[in-house]
């Protein structure tokens, strides 16, 4: 497996990927795209959109250790971040994308596949799932590049989505072609980064595992429906790391300045 990847703010290199433009045509209910369980495998831990047989995933998948890049500081608060299951054990961390004013871990740049030997060596599945996808001892799609570690933010956005505003900017989204196009473009160069962050040898297990509609095609948080906006912590953490490139992501950091997370009436707030 890879142990590096291109930064956040070289993402223009890996825009040269190809990658299928997301449909806006219907939108599949679904939860929280950063804290739920991907729904690449079924409970057997088999691709949805399988045919034939799999080739060998064992002889492909190589687990490498995870990367190195952070320094002391990130890994300690990391790894106190862990204990509180910020993150599960499985994540491979590749970089710390954005810190906080005090200079911790805000944003964590992840690597797009999860190691399953966590789940082998403890007997639990990452995030308290089935253990029988794990049980083959190969990798599984993790397609949240961007992670929003930072309690405090993860409690002030997890505020604005019980007060509705993950329906508020699905509507405007909706009304709004142009902004509708951006976000589109958006998803898709998120995609190409995901895409190009995989190893050569991973890109090819990917394939393999038919990954690649999770991986390589699907948006932000791994969605397939531009307008389904599924968790404001992913827009929000993808808008922190690329300096803005999300703009659901902006909508919820002007929300957050007005501090309509603290108004009990926020319901009424409008993002003009």
């Amino acid at each position: 497996m890879a142990t590096s990847a291109p930064s956040p703010s070289k993402s223009s290199g890996a825009q040269e990927l190809a990658t299928a433009p997301r449909s806006t045509e219907s939108a599949p209910e679904g939860g929280d795209a950063q804290f739920a369980s991907l729904d690449a495998l079924d409970e057997q831990g088999t691709p949805l959109n399988h045919g034939a047989s799999l080739p060998d995933l064992n002889a492909l998948w190589v687990p490498q250790p995870p990367p190195s890049d952070l320094s002391p500081k990130d890994r300690a608060w990391l790894a106190d971040a862990r204990g509180k299951k910020l993150l599960d054990q499985s994540t491979i961390v590749m970089a710390v994308a954005k810190h906080d004013e005090e200079g911790n871990p805000r944003v964590l740049q992840c690597y797009p596949l999860r190691q399953a030997d966590h789940a082998l060596r403890t007997g639990v599945a990452p995030g308290g799932g089935s253990r029988r996808k794990w049980e083959r001892g190969t990798a599984t799609p993790w397609p949240n590049l961007f992670w929003l570690v930072s309690p405090t933010d993860q409690q002030r956005v997890g505020r604005l989505e019980h007060q509705g505003f993950v329906r508020q900017f699905r509507e405007r989204l909706l009304s709004e072609p142009e902004t509708l196009s951006t976000f589109e473009r958006q998803h898709s160069e998120f995609a190409r980064l995901r895409w190009a962050s995989l190893s050569d040898a991973d890109r090819v297990y990917a394939e393999a595992a038919r990954f690649t509609t999770t991986l390589r095609d699907a948006g932000i948080g791994g969605v397939a429906y531009v307008p389904q906006v599924k968790c404001l912590h992913a827009h929000y953490a993808h808008y922190l790391a690329t300096n803005g490139s999300n703009i659901v992501g902006a909508w919820v950091a002007d929300a957050l300045e007005a501090g309509a997370d603290r108004d009990s009436k926020s319901e009424r707030f409008k993002i003009m």
